[in-house]
């Protein structure tokens, strides 16, 4: 009797084959992942910056003036009141909120961290690793707030 033996396996082309389309799925994923990354973390700068603003609303109209301090104990006219480790002056691990207070207020939220530094062109259209809310509502980079 003779035995047919059957080779399984793959062979090394196919195993290239699907090696190489795998390395073209990840070179358009991987990117956009980590865009999508920057954005998420662009997008909780901002709603800490429009919440602040909304504090820095209130506080104006109890004290009838702007905070030109957003850290300290308690809330008083010169601030609003948040000490230790809140978000709204430490940020977080991705921005670092400023409050400048030049004609009402501007809020500040600067990118650091070893993703966010990269929130500028050529992987976005404008440089967001500085973005801003005022006073009377004006956001910019406008491109940024989209």
């Amino acid at each position: 009797m003779k035995t047919i033996l059957k080779n399984k396996g793959f062979t090394l082309v196919e195993l290239l084959v699907v090696i190489a389309i795998i390395g073209i799925i990840m070179a358009y994923a991987i990117p956009s992942y980590n865009r999508q990354v920057i954005q998420s973390k662009r997008t909780e700068a901002q709603n800490i910056l429009i919440e602040l603003a909304a504090i820095q609303e209130r506080h104006n109209s109890v004290f009838l003036q702007y905070a030109t301090n957003i850290r300290g104990g308690s809330e008083s006219a010169e601030n609003l009141g948040f000490a230790g480790s809140s978000k709204f002056w430490n940020g977080s691990e991705n921005y670092r909120i400023r409050l400048g207070t030049n004609n009402g207020y501007t809020l500040i939220a600067t990118a650091i961290g070893t993703t966010q530094i990269d929130d500028e062109p050529p992987l976005f259209p404008v440089d967001c690793t500085v973005i801003r809310i005022n006073s009377t509502g004006r956001k910019w980079p406008t491109e940024c707030w989209q």
